[in-house]
């Protein structure tokens, strides 16, 4: 998980095999049981914990014995395994079925997810992308509360930030990743990828996509 604290013990198996014993070392009020991969992840409670956060009404071990995160890809699925009672709690609540949920009466907790916020990351490999202009002009000129209200709705705030904005270090970045395609066409001209005729824009017989 980005940005999650990972211990010396697991930074020593190699990547392809953590996760899949007990040197996976964690923190809070829960220690992994076991992750069967694609399938759950079973957590029981930390009997010693007594080191919860300012603020919270039980700074001691969990009320609960164990969790069990089933995984679920499909999110039609995960809404009827709560509206049938065989879970209950989901995440990754799909836009088209907040207000299903809602409407039932099933409580809805939207809030960021603490990290790195969602985002698109260039293959810096690719000649194109590898120009550093090209990939600010991209930034500049993809508007994301666009893609936000054609992918998902309002419940979903747009990034101001790369981190989200409940995580130790944000810092507001709007001004800098502003919708400006006029300085996004800007900065393709001055790379050299101008608008050809059938208004496409290329660069020595290559189009630019």
């Amino acid at each position: 998980m980005a940005l999650a604290p990972v211990a010396a013990a697991t930074l020593a198996v190699p990547f392809a095999q953590r996760g899949t014993g007990p040197e996976l070392v964690g923190t809070g009020p829960f220690a992994l049981d076991h992750y069967t991969k694609n399938t759950e992840v079973v957590q029981d409670r930390r009997a010693d914990y007594a080191w919860g956060p300012d603020g919270a009404q039980n700074t001691g071990a969990a009320y609960l014995d164990q969790v069990v995160f089933k995984i679920v890809p499909e999110s039609s699925v995960r809404t009827g395994s709560l509206e049938s009672g065989q879970v209950q709690v989901i995440g990754g609540v799909a836009p088209q079925d907040i207000a299903t949920l809602s409407d039932a009466g099933h409580p809805l907790v939207v809030r960021a997810n603490p990290g790195l916020a969602f985002g698109l990351s260039p293959v810096l490999t690719r000649p194109i992308v590898a120009v550093d202009d090209v990939r600010r002009a991209i930034a500049l000129a993809v508007d994301p509360t666009d893609v936000r209200d054609v992918a998902l709705n309002d419940s979903f705030a747009v990034a101001t930030s790369s981190l989200a904005h409940n995580t130790p270090g944000f810092a507001d970045q709007s001004s800098s990743i502003a919708f400006d395609p006029d300085q996004a066409a800007a900065l393709l001209d001055g790379a050299g990828w101008t608008v050809g005729a059938d208004g496409i824009r290329e660069k020595d017989g290559q189009q630019l996509h």
